[in-house]
């Protein structure tokens, strides 16, 4: 799952910044209601200060508040120490990005469902438990930042059971909260007022605009992860945990087998390769490099920390990269980072989500592989178009919006944007058929190198092509072509 992009970064930063590690999750809603029972403490807050660091042995961001109100609990003073796994500090070394987590800035007004660890706070369920505080012309709102995070919930019957054979993958795009609607149904309900809520905004009080390349990757539009070992006719081997996944009489070892083969069996020259290496006691996951891509089956390391819970929700899993060169090389013009290890992390507790149902579990391995090989969600967040822009988008395995559970497998789009990161000779491939300069060619089959056309919008181009309208008479096409080229 792709979709924090760097803004305001220099290109060294960049290549840090994705460098070490990158991971994105995979989630169920929490109802409002149980972030506010199962909260330690509910403040509002506004972040001081900010840095990243080693702590219990593992890259966190460490966050200094200060308490404006406290809705739920109580804590001595009026600052607050709030940590988030993961972190960039290029100069102390440190590049460690789960897709997913909340980042912010000093200054930012907040709403935070806190948990308590040790001598600080977690937000409660990764990033369910943080909003961040808007101002519009109508007043204050929260809003979840958007995450790379593709959400699973299973249809719930009046009494909050779930209801058996109903599954629905889509985007988490939570609506906007009127703040002060908000604030006054978390105190009734602690004060046992249990009241429906009354607080969503339907319609969102910001416009947004926003324009997307045509595929999306784990790192950002303009720098890509990739593997290297595929050019040379090499595997990239994953380990599987030796207590492997509960619910499964085989561990969930037939399902991962298939979520590896979905990446190959589609592919036209690309040599994609995905296979096992077989069952191993490591549980160092995102915690330290151990030279191994590994499934592990629990959360081993407490990166997660909040376990799955049903009814309700949580995290079900974090997959992407552990580990990769600190530096950039360059992929049909692309910056990018060499990637050495992956890993895929299943929360605890999933089992009661799961079911035993290896189709919903293989399609969570097939998606967070995906990640693992440098993609992003082809549609459906806050990085990539809409989902209802076109059904190659929507029905692919790497969308956040799906419509039904297919289990693991990889459809037209999926194959495209691997096709992006792995096949040097994309263009001849995916244009054979089609005429350059054609109607709508780029979008069919591109994005267009640079002199290709016919494009419609610079998301029609590769990297950091523009689309130039009516040009085509320089390139070869009719005068009224619109051809990409350099900006």
């Amino acid at each position: 799952m792709t979709f924090m992009k760097v803004v305001g970064l220099s290109v060294a930063a960049c290549a840090a910044f994705f460098a070490a590690e990158a991971a994105a999750l995979t989630y169920v809603p929490v109802p409002d209601h149980l972030l506010v029972d199962r909260a330690d403490i509910v403040v509002r807050a506004k972040v001081v200060a900010r840095w990243v660091g080693v702590e219990t042995g593992r890259v966190m961001t460490t966050y200094e508040v200060d308490v404006i109100d406290q809705l739920k609990g109580a804590h001595p003073g009026s600052r607050l120490i709030v940590r988030v796994p993961g972190g960039v500090d290029l100069e102390a070394g440190f590049a460690v990005k789960i897709f997913g987590t909340p980042e912010f800035r000093p200054g930012d007004s907040l709403l935070l469902f806190l948990s308590n660890s040790t001598d600080s706070y977690r937000v409660l369920h990764v990033f369910q438990g943080a909003f961040s505080e808007r101002l519009s012309a109508s007043g204050r709102f929260y809003e979840r930042p958007g995450t790379d995070a593709l959400e699973v919930a299973r249809t719930v019957s009046a009494t909050g059971e779930a209801t058996a054979g109903e599954l629905e993958i889509r985007a988490g795009s939570p609506v906007p909260r009127d703040a002060e609607l908000f604030e006054r149904w978390i105190v009734d309900r602690l004060r046992g007022n249990q009241r429906p809520a009354d607080y969503f905004l339907r319609n969102s009080p910001r416009e947004v605009g926003a324009s997307f390349s045509p595929f999306t990757y784990l790192a950002d539009d303009e720098v890509v992860l990739r593997w290297f070992e595929f050019d040379d006719g090499k595997k990239v081997r994953w380990d599987r945990h030796r207590d492997g996944q509960e619910g499964f009489p085989d561990g969930g070892s037939k399902a991962f087998k298939r979520a590896r083969k979905a990446w190959k069996k589609k592919f036209s020259g690309v040599p994609i390769r995905l296979t096992s290496a077989g069952k191993t006691s490591s549980t160092a996951g995102f915690s330290s490099s151990d030279d191994r891509n590994t499934l592990l089956h629990r959360d081993f390391n407490d990166m997660i920390k909040d376990d799955f819970e049903c009814p309700g929700g949580g995290v079900l899993a974090i997959g992407g990269v552990s580990s990769a060169d600190f530096f950039f090389t360059s992929w049909k013009g692309l910056d990018t980072v060499v990637v050495h290890e992956g890993e895929i992390i299943m929360n605890d507790g999933i089992e009661c989500f799961v079911d035993g149902d290896a189709e919903i579990l293989g399609q969570i391995y097939a998606h967070e592989l995906g990640h693992s090989l440098g993609l992003g969600h082809s549609c459906g967040d806050s990085q990539s178009p809409k989902c209802s822009k076109s059904d190659l988008l929507a029905d692919a395995l790497m969308a956040a919006s799906i419509e039904q559970v297919f289990g693991p497998e990889i459809h037209d789009d999926d194959v495209l944007a691997a096709r992006q990161i792995y096949d040097e000779d994309f263009w001849a491939a995916a244009c054979a058929t089609r005429v350059p300069g054609s109607t709508s060619f780029c979008r069919k089959c591109g994005p267009c190198g640079e002199g290709q056309g016919n494009c419609k919008t610079n998301g029609d181009c590769f990297g950091d092509l523009v689309c130039a309208k009516d040009v085509g008479a320089g390139f070869g096409f009719d005068a009224d072509v619109n051809v990409c080229v350099e900006p």
